[in-house]
């Protein structure tokens, strides 16, 4: 679907749907809510947006295409790295659910001010 719709538009999808997983998990009651959040959280996280990413460079950088796909690379490396030290954090300071529903919130609302002009 990425090379037949419009790019912003995929990508905006792809953020509501990492918004909802993490709202979905920090809300979950039962376990197999549970379960199909974190399986939704991966596939749109570490799937859906890390494909986006790397398809928007390749498509919209003709020169030195290479060099911007390692500083994409590179920012990915460095997210996986540092991000789970904030996570933690807020997670022993507020708790996984509020974690993850803030972080849900946090997104839908990125994804909000990229909308306006």
């Amino acid at each position: 679907w990425i090379d037949r719709i419009d790019l912003l538009h995929y990508s905006l999808a792809c953020g509501a749907f990492l918004a909802i997983s993490c709202v979905a998990i920090g809300l979950a009651r039962e376990l197999i809510l549970l379960v199909i959040g974190m399986l939704c959280l991966r596939l749109a996280g570490n799937g859906l947006l890390t494909h986006v990413a790397l398809t928007a460079t390749a498509r919209h950088f003709l020169e030195q295409r290479g060099q911007a796909l390692s500083l994409v690379l590179l920012g990915a490396s460095i997210g996986e790295s540092g991000f789970p030290v904030i996570v933690t954090a807020l997670i022993s300071v507020a708790g996984w659910r509020w974690t993850f529903a803030g972080a849900g919130c946090f997104g839908r609302s990125r994804t909000m001010v990229m909308l306006t002009p």
